[in-house]
């Protein structure tokens, strides 16, 4: 698993800084503005056993460096909740979970409204967990963990400073979001 997540970061850095590179001419950086605001609904990890509860609810901030290069670094929070019945013991499970990273994104503008971007972001995820059995709840510190991903984003604005994106890519909490963009 880890292997495989390591392959698959190399090779979206290593996209990233080809299509960087092969586009370099027409990247004229971030725009001239400084701070983008995400706000959307994701979808993230499940399996047979998980079910999402709460779709995910992420928000992030992202700040144009004054290097001259097209690179943005800022924070992101997301929420989202998974349930777990085991019905042989009459048990469900409720894990909510909150995450909070720092992120980092190298930009492509292809296009005046169009911003494309891929990074990652590092974290931690705080978990909560509710344990119902028999009709009982009780309430206890979940196991927290480490929140990661590897990502790529478009930004498409219809005015100046309104927009849409859509992110995806490999995470603990998410694979893919969309939303709203504001820009300053």
């Amino acid at each position: 698993m880890k292997s495989t997540m390591k392959k698959y970061f190399f090779v979206l850095v290593l996209a990233a800084l080809v299509t960087s590179g092969v586009f370099a001419q027409y990247a004229p950086a971030v725009a001239d503005n400084n701070l983008f605001i995400n706000a959307g609904v994701g979808y993230g990890p499940f399996n047979s056993i998980y079910k999402l509860a709460v779709l995910p609810i992420t928000g992030s901030v992202d700040y144009k460096l004054p290097i001259g290069l097209p690179i943005t670094v800022g924070a992101s929070v997301t929420y989202t909740s998974w349930t777990w019945d085991y019905s042989s013991y009459s048990t469900s499970y409720t894990y909510t979970n909150i995450g909070i990273g720092a992120r980092a994104m190298y930009h492509v503008n292809l296009l005046d409204r169009l911003d494309t971007y891929a990074g990652g972001t590092i974290g931690y995820v705080m978990q909560s967990a509710k344990v119902k059995t028999d009709g009982q709840e009780t309430s206890t510190d979940g196991n927290p963990f480490f929140l990661y991903s590897a990502e790529g984003g478009v930004r498409y604005f219809f005015t100046n400073l309104i927009g849409a994106y859509i992110e995806g890519g490999y995470g603990s909490l998410l694979y893919v979001s969309a939303g709203l963009t504001i820009k300053f």
